[in-house]
């Protein structure tokens, strides 16, 4: 840490005695608040006395500062730009990929399914024909009522879906998709709608704090918004 300047250390002394009685400092009287406006006088210029002092080396560190930020920030640029390139197109690519990847195992899902249903179809014809042979060999021997019973029988066969792995792609080294997402208000009033009904939370908004603060100041207790209430808290000014 950097020496305390002589000059600093000469106004903290000098003032040293005045900054304890501010401190235990208690108003009685109009004279008093006089006394204590002197006293924050003696601290303002305090202030500027240091102000003074460390402004200018301020003023040069920033200097320093800026030019080396500026010189970070131009040389940086053009490699910042070309990292981001690079991420850019790999993360199209693989997005790319996911895309495809769901594309083609929706597409053997319904295949699959297709399959099952036209496999459990077969059978079931098959069944069919085994279930009309078995009640005509009984209607032959005599038994009507069985084979009636036969083919009145329903014939159940539930399609067997199996759905082949997905081609596994080889994952990247060093770096992987991550699902971001967020939200975007594309019907502002339509929102505010929702949550006056309370059908959405009141969280979802915040008022426009800075808007307000200017109504408030342009219109004073004029200003009349539901909800809103006018504040004034005077303060301090000092010639």
């Amino acid at each position: 840490m950097e020496e305390i300047p002589q000059e600093i250390v000469s106004i903290q002394t000098e003032h040293q005695g005045v900054m304890v009685q501010i401190d235990g400092f208690v108003i009685k009287t109009t004279q008093d608040c006089q006394d204590l406006l002197e006293y924050s006088k003696r601290m303002k210029s305090a202030q500027k006395a240091i102000a003074a002092e460390l402004d200018p080396k301020i003023s040069q560190a920033f200097r320093l500062h800026r030019g080396l930020t500026e010189m970070k920030t131009k040389f940086c640029k053009p490699f910042l730009d070309r990292e981001k390139l690079c991420d850019s197109k790999v993360g199209s690519w693989s997005r790319a990929r996911q895309i495809e990847a769901e594309e083609n195992a929706r597409k053997a899902r319904e295949q699959a399914e297709a399959d099952a249903r036209r496999e459990a179809e077969e059978k079931r014809k098959k069944l069919d024909e085994e279930k009309l042979s078995q009640a005509a060999k009984l209607a032959e021997a005599g038994f009507n009522e069985e084979a009636d019973a036969v083919i009145a029988a329903p014939t159940v066969v539930v399609p067997q879906v199996i759905v082949p792995k997905p081609v596994e792609e080889p994952k990247l080294e060093g770096a992987h998709m991550r699902d971001n997402y967020s939200a975007e208000v594309f019907d502002f009033k339509v929102l505010v709608l929702e949550i006056a009904a309370g059908r959405q939370p009141l969280s979802m908004l915040l008022p426009n704090q800075k808007v307000l603060d200017d109504l408030a100041k342009s219109l004073k207790n004029e200003l009349l918004i539901p909800g809103v209430k006018v504040i004034n808290k005077p303060t301090l000014v000092k010639r």
